[in-house]
């Protein structure tokens, strides 16, 4: 009996600590995620006073050291705004938007960070693939999309005619 008792306090404990992380994940604010693919069609650009205004975090020398020195797909045509996904890592919130359509693991992904109280600020930046961030959203349990990529695929209709 006692065994049975110990086990239901352990669950009841448990589930409080559920409870309890759950209730403290800050909200993310949905104009981050406006931002960040602003922040990639600036870097498209080249513009990167007006990216350092927007981030409000790095300088426009730091972030084109970052751009130029990760990115290889810059210019190669414009980047994409439609799709972004979200995370919680338990202390903070990541960002990612990839370049193009993230039809496959090798696409290049800029991934921007927030730890403030509020999460309406971003703090840091990061190169990442697609594929890596299929593995980080995999183990996750608190996931945002701001717009989900869903693979287009073409079906062929056969009919009797």
């Amino acid at each position: 009996m006692k065994r049975f008792i110990s086990i239901i306090i352990a669950l009841f404990v448990m589930l409080g600590c559920c409870a309890y992380a759950e209730s403290t994940i800050a909200p993310l604010d949905d104009a981050l995620f406006d931002d960040a693919k602003e922040a990639l069609v600036l870097f498209e650009a080249g513009d990167y006073e007006a990216a350092s205004a927007l981030l409000g975090f790095a300088t426009a020398d730091e972030l084109m050291k970052f751009v130029t020195g990760n990115y290889s797909t810059f210019g190669n045509s414009p980047v994409q705004t439609k799709v972004s996904v979200a995370w919680w890592t338990g202390s903070a919130w990541l960002v990612a938007v990839p370049l193009c359509e993230p039809a496959s693991p090798e696409v290049e992904v800029l991934v921007l960070m927030t730890n403030d109280i509020d999460c309406s600020a971003f703090c840091g930046y990061r190169y990442a693939t697609w594929g890596d961030i299929e593995e980080a959203l995999a183990a996750c349990d608190y996931v945002i999309w701001n717009e989900e990529y869903i693979e287009s695929k073409s079906m062929i209709i056969y009919t009797d005619d």
